[in-house]
């Protein structure tokens, strides 16, 4: 992710902000 970041000039996110993401999306997607 960070690589694509630096491409498109945006701030990389930090591993904490990663893995709440995925938390977050695992939780959304849960009834799947």
């Amino acid at each position: 992710m960070k690589i694509g970041a630096d491409r498109l000039c945006m701030p990389s996110p930090s591993v904490e902000q990663f893995v709440d993401a995925v938390k977050q999306t695992v939780i959304a997607n849960k009834r799947w």
